[in-house]
């Protein structure tokens, strides 16, 4: 007996009026509408999908959007002796006290970039975004850099305004100094561009200019992100927050550099960033996934894209709606 399914690597996020099918694999979302619902059914404990009525002969809607399914690899037809295992979307312990790491600098951040990879060092961060609001020569960073050449992090992404024109030779150079650079975004650039070096150095120029920490919290197509780790997570925690950890251009340590809230500073006063993150006050915005956020709790894109508790409709609400959405999922499209 022949049977249509959803692709293993695809999940469907239901929403008010609208609904999306996450193609986890390619990082694609394809949007439909809630009346098209009725064609799916639960399929048991592997939560896979299954059709579970076939279109009548007058229903175009419902055929056209079969075969646009399958035209994306979103769909195809087993029988029952097939059985194909789905992406686990299961989430799994991770060993991090801080998987994500934002260190803000500017011309007059004094803070010691040695005693921040010291004390960053014992959380077992995977990945650490550089961001500098000042122009910068490369020497400056390349000195900046030193300091995290032994670094335990796996990834270092890095943000700032050169103050030089800076070739594909020069970021190779940075590269060739740390490899753990894995992408570099160039502000204040006469275009935008993206150059792919290989599989692990990615060089953006942008002709946005980097100007503060407060340039963060946008919600659009653009940033949005359909991958399984950002699916899982986004499901189970906050997808900004949970396990992030940052250092302002004054020292302080943040949940997010945009934050008013601190919790000390890079000095030598402190001497543990372990039992800073382990504190309730610091863990507070991890458990607020994006089922928990109004108006989010109700949109189709709530899995795919960042949340924002810094910038928020409603300031004196810790659950309210991002402040720089404009979505609204409660109009039919």
């Amino acid at each position: 007996m022949k049977k249509m399914i959803l692709s293993p690597c695809c999940r469907i996020v239901k929403g008010y009026c609208n609904s999306c099918i996450y193609d986890l694999q390619k990082n694609n979302i394809y949007k439909f509408s809630n009346t098209l619902l009725s064609i799916f059914s639960s399929n048991g404990e592997k939560d896979e999908i299954i059709f579970a009525n076939s279109p009548t002969a007058d229903d175009n809607n419902q055929s056209k959007f079969i075969e646009d399914m399958k035209a994306e690899d979103l769909c195809f037809e087993i029988d029952d002796s097939n059985d194909f295992q789905s992406i686990n979307t299961k989430i799994s312990y991770t060993p991090q006290f801080c998987a994500n790491c934002i260190i803000d600098r500017d011309a007059k951040s004094s803070y010691s970039l040695k005693r921040c990879e010291e004390l960053i060092a014992p959380l077992l961060c995977e990945a650490i975004c550089f961001r500098y609001f000042d122009p910068l020569s490369l020497d400056t960073l390349l000195s900046n850099l030193s300091f995290f050449k032994e670094s335990t992090c796996r990834s270092i992404e890095i943000n700032f305004t050169p103050k030089q024109v800076v070739s594909i030779d020069d970021c190779l150079k940075l590269k060739e100094q740390n490899e753990r650079i894995f992408k570099i975004i160039l502000f204040s650039q006469a275009n935008n561009q993206i150059i792919t070096i290989g599989t692990d150095l990615t060089i953006q120029y942008s002709k946005e200019n980097l100007i503060d920490e407060f340039q963060c919290g946008f919600v659009s197509d653009f940033y949005m992100n359909a991958q399984t780790q950002f699916y899982i997570e986004s499901k189970n925690h906050n997808n900004c927050l949970y396990k992030k950890i940052a250092i302002d251009r004054k020292g302080k340590i943040k949940n997010c550099p945009a934050m008013n809230e601190e919790f000390g500073t890079i000095d030598k006063e402190c001497e543990d960033l372990r039992s800073i993150v382990q504190t309730h006050s610091f863990q507070k915005y991890w458990s607020i996934s994006k089922d928990q956020i109004e108006v989010c709790c109700d949109c189709e894109y709530r899995y795919a894209c960042h949340d924002c508790r810094c910038f928020l409709k409603d300031k004196s609400n810790i659950k309210s709606k991002p402040l720089k959405c404009n979505y609204n999922p409660y109009e039919e499209s």
